[in-house]
């Protein structure tokens, strides 16, 4: 989920369906009943770019901050960055690893000034806080610890400001 840069739209990406459903905000900021699905008529979806494979397991959640895109690896505990090259997704760092977290990354978001990401990593039941650096770089400053843990499974969904 993510706000459009206007502030005027939800995006919420729905899994089970494949599309992305837009919320408009009223002037309160809460999101209308009704969403926008942004299909082709037969239902699909158009990609931009091919798949970059990054060698990571279990690639689960993505956010854009500063000019890259990150996604958490729940499988391998790691987040893989992306730059952006005249709308083609390219690795930014060849083994695919921008960082490592803490047990079962699932959730990222980045905070509003796009200097820092926060990344929910459910099994451990933590959130692991990085500085992004000018050229997109990962540096670990931080973990809040205490979240529950239920059978190796703990909450999901990360918000930032």
């Amino acid at each position: 989920m993510a706000l459009t840069p206007d502030g005027r739209n939800v995006i919420v990406a729905t899994k089970t369906h494949g599309v992305l459903d837009i919320l408009p905000l009223d002037r309160l900021g809460r999101p209308t009943p009704a969403p926008v699905v942004t299909v082709h008529r037969d239902g699909t979806l158009t990609a931009i770019s091919t798949a970059v494979p990054n060698g990571q397991g279990a690639t689960c959640w993505t956010v854009f901050a500063r000019g890259h895109l990150y996604a958490a690896n729940a499988g391998s505990a790691t987040i893989t960055g992306y730059t952006d090259h005249h709308g083609k997704l390219a690795l930014r760092e060849p083994t695919g690893v921008a960082a490592h977290t803490d047990t079962g990354p699932v959730d990222l978001a980045a905070s509003g000034d796009d200097k820092y990401l926060y990344q929910l990593a459910t099994g451990a039941g933590v959130i692991d806080e990085y500085r992004i650096g000018q050229n997109g770089s990962l540096s670990l400053i931080g973990t809040v610890t205490g979240l529950g843990i239920d059978n190796g499974h703990g909450a999901e969904g990360i918000a930032a400001t």
